[in-house]
């Protein structure tokens, strides 16, 4: 048996590279979940594929994001610190980290309750916001939890008036107006959740 690893194949790839000038990355980190007494049945598998740091890091960013393109990563505690030197790999400079605050979270082994998620901002070609007031949005903002791992629809329509257009979501799970989008996990068009 061979230890060579494979890269993933990327389908449906865009035909023209680099065309976004907004990103929104919320890659499928390599987490697990834990064995909990209230949940004996519960397996360490998740619901969805995942991929390896490595595979994050090699993931073909230039397809999607111009030289000029704003980038939004999103991630969790566990890969806070991955997170920030996969965002300098794919040539981007870090400016600040927004936080979602959810209502519920895990409390895998501390007293601490991990009820945030973060995404990292940065910029490749110096900040080029649509004119608006200055220190209007808050590097915080409060949404309730979904279905698992799906972003609130707050994030997105904060990003609208600010972010160039176009805008794509890779590895989406949910359609937002005014983006394109790209993932395995999207439901058809006219779904809804109950």
């Amino acid at each position: 048996m061979s230890n060579t690893r494979v890269r993933p194949q990327y389908a449906n790839m865009p035909t023209t590279p680099g065309q976004y000038e907004t990103v929104v990355v919320d890659p499928p980190w390599p987490v697990q979940k834990f064995p909990r007494r209230v949940r004996p049945n519960q397996t360490p598998a998740l619901d969805y594929p995942t991929m390896s740091v490595e595979d994050i890091r090699a993931f073909p960013i230039d397809a999607w994001a111009s030289p000029r393109a704003y980038l939004f990563l999103w991630t969790t505690n566990g890969f806070l610190q991955t997170a920030g030197t996969i965002l300098s790999a794919w040539g981007f400079k870090y400016h600040a980290t927004l936080v979602w605050c959810k209502e519920t979270g895990v409390c895998p082994w501390s007293p601490f309750q991990f009820c945030t998620e973060f995404v990292l901002f940065g910029c490749r070609d110096g900040k080029r916001f649509r004119e608006f007031p200055m220190g209007t949005l808050k590097t915080h903002f409060a949404a309730p939890v979904t279905r698992h791992s799906e972003k609130p629809s707050i994030f997105y329509e904060m990003l609208l008036p600010i972010t160039p257009e176009p805008r794509i979501d890779l590895f989406a799970r949910t359609r937002h107006p005014g983006w394109d989008y790209w993932g395995n996990e999207l439901p058809p068009p006219g779904t809804t959740w109950n």
